[in-house]
């Protein structure tokens, strides 16, 4: 929850802007293949939208092990996303390479819902 809000402040101070994404949660359940992802653009930012059961969760497009894409991965039974060139697992939640800790965490971006839709939050505002 304090994480939303510190989001939202920055949001207000011009240090990021929210990108609406889908109108709804269905739609976005309907394009979102499960267990894969989408590629967007957050103005010059590409990421990828990926879906596990109802759970949506945003990423850049780019392996932080050796800067491949990672839209072509999928998930594990453990919901970590597979990095499709190396194999490397992250956790979606913190970003962490569970496969190599050492190597820099994936850089994730907060999703939100509301009524309005589902939208993702760009730092960068680019």
């Amino acid at each position: 929850m304090i994480k939303e809000i510190l989001v939202e402040i920055k949001v207000l101070l011009g240090l990021g802007k929210w990108y609406k994404v889908f109108n709804s949660m269905s739609d976005a359940i309907t394009n979102i293949p499960q267990e894969k992802s989408i590629l967007v653009h957050l103005g010059k930012t590409e990421i990828c939208l990926a879906r596990y059961d109802d759970i949506i969760t945003a990423f850049i497009n780019v392996c932080p092990h050796h800067q491949m894409p990672l839209n072509r991965g999928s998930f594990n039974e453990n919901k970590e996303w597979i990095c499709p060139y190396h194999r490397h697992c992250f956790n979606i939640k913190s970003g962490k390479n569970i496969t190599m800790p050492s190597t820099h965490k994936l850089e994730l971006y907060y999703v939100k819902t509301s009524l309005k839709g589902v939208f993702v939050y760009n730092p960068n505002k680019k």
